[in-house]
């Protein structure tokens, strides 16, 4: 049970396998303690050496897929409307056009979601959370399939941006804010019928000026008792990493009465979840 104060984060760091440089910045903030969850984009081009990262840290380390329709090449080949003719997806903003026009076939897409979803499996690693880059898995015709592989692959928690006031999700698209909230609200609902389960998820940093820890510092001050997941892209060189890899900036979040968790540990709870 939570005490009074108690707020519960899941510090998810995205975009594993993306780069090598982005393979760097969540093995040190890893070992620093806050992150515990990552989330593995198999498209990347350093998706092999995230991967071993992630099996290197897996006692200490969530592992989920990132779900990613916007870099590196389909597993699958060309898909029309996502991708070019050799297989390269297209920009975030012209993949989200055209599963929104109903463009991509859904076999297509159902293939290219089955095939990141074994991918990982490859890996050797379990999964632990599916959510997606830029946000794919909330897009129409791509949600669909996502819905119907993850319980076959006995995932039960997927990430839903926008459902609370508290939350300030940016998608690096041109949708606006009414847009977000309708696609994650069509999305929860198949979701919980499904059995996946989401967190409030908490991003409002993105949009705030200033240091990393004055932006945590307020963000935190905002959010009531509970459990949370909140995404973190720890690049090197920036203050993202620098705070939170630093023991001070860690006992500072641990003081303020929050404790970082995983999905896995939340998953043995759900019987009292609330």
């Amino acid at each position: 049970m939570l005490g009074d104060m108690e707020r519960r984060i899941v510090f998810c760091a995205d975009e594993l396998g993306l780069s090598s440089e982005a393979n760097e910045g969540i093995r040190r903030v890893a070992h620093a303690g806050l992150v515990r969850e990552t989330s593995l984009c198999v498209t990347g081009e350093a998706a092999e050496e995230g991967a071993a990262l992630a099996r290197e840290l897996r006692k200490s380390l969530g592992v989920g897929l990132e779900l990613c329709f916007t870099a590196g090449r389909a597993l699958t080949g060309y898909i029309r409307g996502l991708t070019d003719e050799h297989g390269r997806f297209l920009p975030a903003s012209q993949v989200f056009a055209s599963c929104l026009f109903g463009r991509p076939d859904p076999d297509d897409v159902a293939r290219e979601v089955e095939a990141q979803l074994v991918r990982l499996r490859d890996y050797g690693l379990d999964i632990s959370h599916l959510g997606g880059r830029h946000g794919v898995h909330l897009f129409p015709r791509v949600r669909e399939a996502v819905l119907e592989a993850a319980p076959r692959h006995g995932i039960r928690w997927t990430r839903a941006p926008g459902t609370r006031d508290y939350t300030d999700y940016a998608v690096d698209l041109l949708t606006g804010r009414m847009l977000i909230e309708w696609m994650v609200k069509g999305f929860k609902a198949l979701a919980t019928s499904k059995g996946l389960r989401s967190l409030p998820y908490v991003a409002g940093w993105r949009k705030e000026r200033g240091e990393y820890r004055d932006r945590f510092a307020l963000l935190a001050s905002k959010l009531p008792r509970g459990r949370f997941e909140l995404s973190v892209h720890p690049r090197l060189g920036s203050d993202e990493l620098s705070a939170l890899t630093d023991p001070t900036f860690v006992q500072q979040v641990l003081d303020l009465g929050i404790e970082p968790s995983r999905f896995e540990e939340l998953m043995a709870e759900l019987p009292r979840f609330g």
